[in-house]
């Protein structure tokens, strides 16, 4: 899809009070500034559908190489000697290694030793954070934070049909309800009651053996489940899933942030469905390996079993299905948020996030269709599970998905060692915007907070 919107140019302050342990102060007044995002592009081999649909991540095993996580159709690696914080390409054609490390069912066939249709990456499988885990006391671990998807899809030429297992009664192939691009060169459509998304991780060691972790990657499944399940004994839907993950590193745990779509119908910005919001699970770096180690917040330090029995990488249960986490909070954000991607503060015991959210003020993008704006904006916590109120950025708000440039936002510092930790009056974005044809789409946009 071709996104053609102007991006208005210029600076543009705000200002809010926080309060509480979410400033070093009792009281403090942020402004933040946001530069223009600027196009990075990613020079990509001439791969069938490959091309970044949200933000890379990395990891360094190298000194002088980053390790760029690309989702697409499925995830890809590629190893650059470009800091993508102040290049303008980067060049991942000339790369010493680039393959794919996470695939759907749709696109390939299942790698060796999972099931023929493993329903949490039936259709789709990315990467929405990458972290390398290195203590000193073992070998060190890429953990990847992953987003599945099980769907009707129609793609290729010529087209294939692809059925979704969840909820069979939505029919998909000609004629049926199915996701993919129009055929009128239109923009993607989803068949959201045919969709049902999953978070999970998958896992590869970096020994000299497999390149210092450029391989295809360990599927561990599911991590957490919807608060009311997928569908019910007699098949009918009970949730739309989990989606959108992003994931940190604090304390000796890999901490894991999640959309739940709540109980009901399922839109692409907003959702008034019952317990619809954020969520954030947990899990010992120690015992990554297993999904089952994963407990969600309830709220008031309490933590729980993220899943329900009878799920693993190779299989869901009927009675899986129908039931619901044993987490049973309301969520951490409501239901208007999309995405959220977290950073530690350097030098504090403060963490910021950055939020894209859905208000009702109606827009029309340049597909000349209704939609209504999609924001950006900051929070801060000391704690990851308690956030502060919304921080919003003006500039960065565009009329909802189609015309987003900074799609699926993380953090990067400005010398572009990290996505994990930055400098907190100073640090960039990393989005992505008109994702039309090979790494046509990565935006940075340079952000400055001033406390007063």
């Amino acid at each position: 899809m071709r996104l053609n919107c102007a991006i208005r140019a210029g600076w543009l302050a705000l200002a809010v009070v926080l309060s509480g342990a979410f400033v070093p102060a009792a009281q403090a007044t942020l402004s933040a500034q946001a530069d223009p995002p600027e196009h990075v592009v990613m020079r990509l081999p001439d791969l069938p559908g490959i091309y970044p649909e949200n933000p890379p991540d990395f990891t360094k095993t190298t000194p002088d190489w980053w390790g760029y996580y690309v989702s697409a159709d499925s995830a890809y690696r590629c190893d650059s000697r470009d800091n993508i914080a102040t290049a303008s390409v980067i060049d991942c054609e000339s790369s010493p290694w680039v393959g794919r490390v996470l695939a759907g069912e749709y696109w390939f066939a299942p790698p060796t030793g999972l099931g023929p249709d493993a329903a949490h990456r039936h259709s789709y499988y990315g990467t929405f954070a990458s972290l390398l885990f290195d203590d000193g006391t073992a070998t060190p671990t890429i953990v990847s934070v992953t987003h599945g998807e099980n769907k009707n899809l129609v793609g290729g030429v010529p087209a294939r049909h692809h059925q979704n297992t969840i909820v069979p009664s939505v029919q998909g192939g000609p004629g049926g309800c199915n996701s993919g691009f129009l055929p009128d060169g239109g923009p993607y459509e989803d068949c959201y009651a045919a969709y049902s998304g999953f978070v999970g991780t998958a896992r590869t060691s970096v020994v000299a053996s497999n390149g210092w972790g450029r391989t295809f990657m360990d599927d561990n499944g599911p991590i957490v489940w919807p608060r009311y399940g997928y569908r019910d004994a007699s098949g009918k839907r009970l949730s739309h899933g989990v989606r959108h993950p992003a994931g940190i590193a604090a304390g000796g745990y890999l901490y894991v942030f999640y959309f739940d779509t709540g109980r009901g119908g399922f839109t692409a910005t907003t959702s008034s469905n019952e317990g619809a919001g954020f969520r954030v699970a947990r899990a010992p770096a120690a015992a990554l390996g297993d999904p089952q180690a994963f407990r969600t917040y309830e709220g008031r330090g309490r933590w729980r079993p993220s899943l329900p029995a009878g799920v693993s990488a190779q299989q869901m249960s009927d009675a899986a299905l129908a039931s619901g986490s044993p987490a049973r909070s309301d969520p951490i954000f409501p239901s208007n948020s999309y995405t959220f991607n977290v950073a530690k503060i350097r030098g504090e015991q403060r963490w910021i996030g950055v939020e894209r959210w859905y208000s009702d003020v109606p827009c029309r993008n340049h597909y000349g269709r209704s939609d209504t704006v999609l924001h950006t904006a900051l929070r801060y916590s000391s704690n990851l599970t308690d956030w502060g109120p919304r921080v919003d950025v003006p500039e960065l708000q565009y009329c909802g998905y189609e015309d987003d440039l900074l799609r699926y936002p993380r953090f990067l510092s400005t010398d572009g060692a990290s996505t994990r930790e930055v400098d907190g009056d100073s640090f960039m974005l990393l989005g992505t915007g008109d994702p039309v044809g090979a790494g046509a789409g990565i935006r940075r946009a340079h952000v400055r907070v001033a406390e007063s």
